[in-house]
C-alpha cells in the first residue's frame, strides 16, 4: 500500500467518523429536546454570569433574553447539524468507492 492509498483509506474513515458523530448530535437533539431547550436559554441569557457579578460584566451586553430567539437558535442548530451530516454522508459515498478500489487493488 502506497502512502496515497493509505491516505485515501484514512480520508474515508475521517469523513465517516465525522458524519456519524454529527448524525448522533442530530438524533440526540431531536429525540431529547428538553436537554438543549433548557441549556440554550441559560447560555444565551448568560444567567450564570449575572449570578456572579465579578465575572463577565464586559460581555453581558450580548445576552439575549428572548425565548423566541432561543427557540430559533435551537432549531437553527439542528438544521445546521442535519445539513452538515447530510453533506458528509454524501461526500463519504465517492470516498468509499475510492477506498474500495484501493483495497481491491491490494489483493495479490
Amino acid at each position: 500500500m502506497t502512502a496515497a492509498d493509505a491516505l485515501s483509506v484514512i480520508k474515508v474513515l475521517v469523513v465517516l467518523g465525522l458524519a456519524g458523530y454529527l448524525t448522533l448530535f442530530v438524533v440526540n437533539n431531536v429525540t431529547d429536546p428538553g436537554t438543549n431547550t433548557a441549556a440554550i436559554p441559560r447560555m444565551m441569557s448568560m444567567r450564570e454570569l449575572r449570578q456572579d457579578p465579578p465575572l463577565g460584566q464586559g460581555v453581558l451586553w450580548r445576552a439575549v433574553d428572548s425565548t423566541s430567539v432561543h427557540r430559533f437558535a435551537y432549531r437553527s442548530v439542528i438544521v445546521a447539524q442535519a445539513v452538515g451530516a447530510l453533506v458528509l454522508w454524501c461526500a463519504a459515498v465517492p470516498l468509499i468507492g475510492l477506498a474500495a478500489v484501493v483495497v481491491v487493488n491490494l489483493r495479490p
